[in-house]
């Protein structure tokens, strides 16, 4: 969302692709990486 919210003003109808997790830090679940298979 942040980035749409940056890059809204030059095209409001862009698509983004391809954007996943790989590691959250912290919050009320804590730490998060994923597997170490899904990353290559």
């Amino acid at each position: 969302m942040t980035i749409y919210d940056m890059c809204k003003a030059v095209d409001k109808g862009m698509v983004v692709e391809g954007v996943r997790l790989l590691e959250k830090i912290g919050g009320k679940s804590g730490h998060w990486l994923v597997d170490a298979m899904i990353r290559q």
